[in-house]
């Protein structure tokens, strides 16, 4: 049963690898069958580093939500779900790889205030300076990283190639003022 995992027992197993750049938790499987990142799973954990293997396929809604540790994480590209507010209230996550291909819940972000950066290998998917995470089949914003704002007055333009905006890409966000492009028809 997915509400029977041991958090920590399982991040004391965890392979963690060592990289330059710090030090990584690499999760292949869970309990060597589960494919889903359960509820909660690294909610209230010190991990500041994650990466999804190919066995990873999907991420439940709030699994990783209060993580305030986590400062980025690989999702392998055989994710093919994002729960609803998988990773709200993540406040020291930066930086995010995101597969092309997935579904998206509601207010996957909220309260991500120091993203800065999507990531992704599928070209179309990011806006130019890394900040909109973009459906490119429909030029939807889907996502903004709020922490990526640099000017004082909490204002940002939206990309030229921009036709639709989610809903909710920036609720959540501390953005005051937002200039749309010719392109926006549609909002929500």
């Amino acid at each position: 049963k997915l509400d029977t995992i041991d958090t920590l027992q399982y991040l004391h197993e965890s392979i963690v690898h060592q990289y330059p750049n710090g030090t990584y938790h690499k999760i292949s499987s869970i309990n060597g069958y589960l494919t889903a990142i359960p509820a909660n799973f690294f909610s209230r954990t010190s991990v500041e580093k994650i990466i999804l293997g190919d066995q990873i396929t999907y991420i439940v809604d709030e699994a990783l939500k209060n993580c305030g540790n986590l400062k980025y994480i690989y999702l392998s590209d055989n994710v093919y779900k994002l729960g609803n507010r998988c990773f709200e209230k993540c406040k020291s996550l930066s930086r995010i790889h995101i597969p092309k291909n997935s579904l998206f819940g509601d207010d996957i972000f909220l309260d991500c205030e120091s993203l800065k950066e999507f990531g992704t290998y599928n070209k179309g998917c990011v806006s130019d300076d890394n900040m909109c995470y973009i459906i490119p089949d429909t030029n939807t914003l889907m996502f903004f990283a709020q922490g990526g704002l640099s000017n004082e007055n909490g204002s940002y333009k939206i990309p030229d190639n921009i036709t639709k905006i989610n809903r909710s890409a920036f609720r959540g966000s501390k953005i005051k003022n937002i200039t749309l492009n010719k392109s926006v028809k549609t909002i929500g």
